[in-house]
């Protein structure tokens, strides 16, 4: 169980305790200025003329995401983020919020909510190599004829340029690759923060429906990232020696790549020391939403101490986005040399956000209603992890620039259980 939504089951109990003690302390007499409301047949929820309110719930929600990043390789074992599930799995999160309860037409309250690191991964193994410059047909690159490739419309382009680099392959036919075997692991993570407080009128034994207005930030961080790791190969002739059985620091550099750590040489097939070699991908995104949003609260069916309600929140956003793209190739075992390269950018844009819920209400006295149901919350034009590779393109000289990439919709919905004490 993940610690927040531990401490809202902690506080949801503390809270009902909290009311018990408060009951049990309720002076017979009225208070001058706010007298409860008795409790009518057609409106069971009555509460204080005024007061205050508190609400604690305990979430568990998924995410619903998408790719449209093109492939990660090319070739007959090709694939892309698409490959990670489209659901992430079930998590914990927590709400927690606080109300005035003003006089017994109006109230204000301020909500939070948390959710963190939906996640969802995915991994396997690559039989056939990956060619970074052609050669895919050739036998010695792959023995079925019939090789994986990078090219200028997958992912890890550097890499492909640089091995087509005359200053890679400058006097023979050099093709570089990772040999079959390479594993490959996908990985996405996501964060949502929401903080809200709405200025609303309040439902009464005449008024069924409670409208409102209010200020909402929400913040959705994500990260996607791909992992290939196997050996690094060449197929070099053998009456070339051991001299071009490097893919040289001079042909990576020339291609927008920085050198790390290690030494400025490249990378060598060096026979009886095998080089591995790991191709890192990361994007990283965040949206910074700031709205308006109109409120709905509404009782639909009333029976007894038992209320049917939905609920409804929408408003449009002004939404920074920002994201970045990193990209690692480390070497290790015959060779060290790591590479890499970073883009990053933000920009401005609006965005939509909306809740609907359907909620069972149980009122148990006066002071405490427990609330349990259903509830969908969808947010259009953000900027997502696994779609930032798009961001990233060349001109006319192959200099790399990057735009954060928009217009994703994302999708979470999930149960919620919650205490109520009003007083």
């Amino acid at each position: 169980m993940k610690p927040p939504f531990g401490w809202c089951v902690i506080l949801t109990c503390l809270l009902a305790l909290l009311s018990g003690s408060a009951l049990a302390q309720e002076s017979e007499e009225d208070e001058e200025d706010c007298v409860d409301n008795e409790i009518s047949q057609i409106f069971q929820f009555a509460e204080p003329d005024c007061g205050f309110r508190f609400m604690a719930d305990a979430l568990y929600w998924s995410r619903t995401h998408s790719s449209s990043s093109g492939p990660v390789i090319g070739g007959p074992e090709t694939f892309s983020l698409g490959a990670l599930p489209s659901n992430s799995n079930y998590v914990g999160g927590y709400r927690i919020g606080a109300a005035w309860l003003i006089d017994p037409n109006y109230e204000v309250e301020a909500v939070w909510t948390s959710f963190s690191n939906w996640t969802s991964s995915t991994s396997g193994i690559l039989s056939r190599s990956i060619a970074f410059n052609g050669g895919q047909n050739d036998p010695l690159v792959d023995p079925t004829g019939n090789a994986n490739f990078l090219n200028t419309g997958t992912f890890f382009r550097p890499v492909y340029d640089a091995a087509m680099d005359p200053l890679a392959n400058p006097a023979i036919q050099n093709y570089a690759f990772l040999q079959g075997g390479a594993t490959y692991n996908l990985y996405s993570t996501s964060t949502l923060h929401d903080f809200q407080a709405n200025f609303k009128t309040r439902r009464s034994e005449d008024r069924r429906f409670s409208f409102g207005v209010g200020y909402r930030n929400v913040q959705l961080n994500e990260g996607t990232s791909v992992l290939i790791s196997g050996v690094f190969g060449t197929s070099d002739l053998p009456e070339g020696g051991t001299t071009f059985n490097t893919l040289t620091n001079d042909a990576l550099t020339a291609h927008g790549l920085t050198l790390i750590s290690g030494a400025a040489d490249g990378w060598t097939n060096n026979p009886g020391n095998a080089t591995n070699l790991s191709l890192f991908w990361n994007g990283a995104t965040t949206n910074q939403m700031n709205g308006v949003q109109a409120t709905m609260d509404a009782s639909l069916l009333q029976r007894g101490a038992f209320t049917l309600e939905g609920v409804a929140r929408t408003g449009v956003f002004f939404n920074r986005m920002s994201g970045s793209v990193r990209e690692v190739y480390a070497a290790s075992g015959g060779d060290n040399s790591v590479y890499g390269r970073t883009f990053s950018d933000q920009r401005d844009t609006v965005s939509f956000v909306g809740n609907l819920g359907l909620n069972g209400v149980v009122r148990l006295t006066d002071h405490i209603r427990l609330r349990g149901g259903y509830e969908v919350m969808i947010l259009t034009n953000t900027a997502q992890a696994g779609d930032q590779q798009g961001g990233i393109t060349y001109n006319s000289l192959g200099t790399a620039s990057y735009t954060v990439q928009g217009g994703s919709t994302v999708i979470l919905h999930g149960a919620r259980a919650e205490v109520e004490v009003v007083w």
